[in-house]
């Protein structure tokens, strides 16, 4: 299910983050993200591809930076250890 309002918040926080005034503590989390995404083997360049399959789940499609930028959010690997969550 797309959750707009997480879309609109993640592209928003990013926005935030390239002028320099996104709130540090939300930038660490998504840092602590990213980290695990990038040793992902669903992610694809900066997505996390739903054409690749890991332990039956495919990527969810997302921007990763973006994603990662939302507290709510939770990888589809969040069962692994690539995986996170709230």
């Amino acid at each position: 299910m797309i959750k707009f309002n997480d879309i609109l918040e993640g592209w928003s926080n990013a926005a935030r983050d390239v002028v320099g005034v996104l709130d540090q503590k939300k930038k660490a989390l998504s840092l602590a993200r990213l980290e695990k995404c990038n040793k992902c083997p669903l992610q694809s360049g900066l997505i996390c591809d739903p054409r690749k399959t890991y332990m039956d789940m495919n990527g969810c499609g997302c921007v990763l930076v973006p994603k990662s930028l939302v507290n709510s959010n939770e990888c589809p690997l969040r069962e692994t250890k690539y995986g996170w969550s709230k």
